[in-house]
């Protein structure tokens, strides 16, 4: 069913303007947690060899003793 007039439901407008807002605060929220973490040093992490690797010297130390 076409509407007669654009001006038939003006809170179109505003829920529009509100969500074009908040999705902006929301790209920048993100766009700032991104910077921030940018430059931190990333951490190593153990593959999951080494951490099996580690496990059997671990429990044939353990053994023998």
């Amino acid at each position: 069913m076409p509407m007669s007039s654009p001006a038939a439901r003006p809170g179109h407008v505003i829920l529009r303007a509100v969500l074009t807002v908040l999705s902006i605060a929301v790209l920048l929220a993100c766009v700032l947690m991104w910077w921030m973490t940018m430059f931190d040093t990333p951490q190593p992490v153990a593959s999951s060899a080494d951490t099996q690797g580690a496990a059997v010297a671990a429990a044939q130390a353990s053994g023998s003793e």
